[in-house]
């Protein structure tokens, strides 16, 4: 038997193939733990782009709400997986949890709501560069 014909290359170029699974957005994009969260983003970006659709004069707000329906996931994962690296697991299922009396709203309302863009968009670049260098690592 040929070596192009080895197992152990056609190892090598399934695993080729099926690399991108591995990414850490895809697995995120697969869980029920993001389809929870597209579906938060729909209510609370749905809102805006209801009222925006009414008063058309706002013709960006709109656009900036459309735009953050399908990052808001992305951007409450980045802001969650950074503080927990900065503080403890036990913090971030604290703020989540809801039970420190509204602080849990507060960090929604005041940090990731308004952020989702820039906070998606640093997820994604994040994990590009991160993913980039260990395919480059591999070769």
């Amino acid at each position: 038997m040929s070596k192009s014909g080895s197992r152990y290359l056609r190892e090598k170029r399934e695993q080729h193939k099926n690399r991108w699974k591995q990414s850490p957005v895809i697995k995120f994009m697969l869980s029920l733990n993001f389809c929870a969260k597209l579906v938060v983003g729909v209510f609370v970006f749905g809102y805006f782009i209801y009222s925006f659709s009414i008063d058309s004069n706002h013709p960006a707000l709109l656009t900036i709400a459309v735009v953050s329906v399908p990052l808001y996931p992305f951007a409450k994962k980045g802001a969650d997986d950074a503080i927990r690296h900065l503080t403890s697991e036990n913090f971030v299922e604290t703020i989540n949890a809801g039970g420190t009396r509204g602080l849990g709203a507060l960090y929604l309302i005041c940090f990731i709501l308004p952020l989702t863009i820039p906070l998606g968009l640093s997820y994604f670049i994040y994990h590009y560069v991160k993913y980039r260098s260990a395919t480059q690592s591999d070769k």
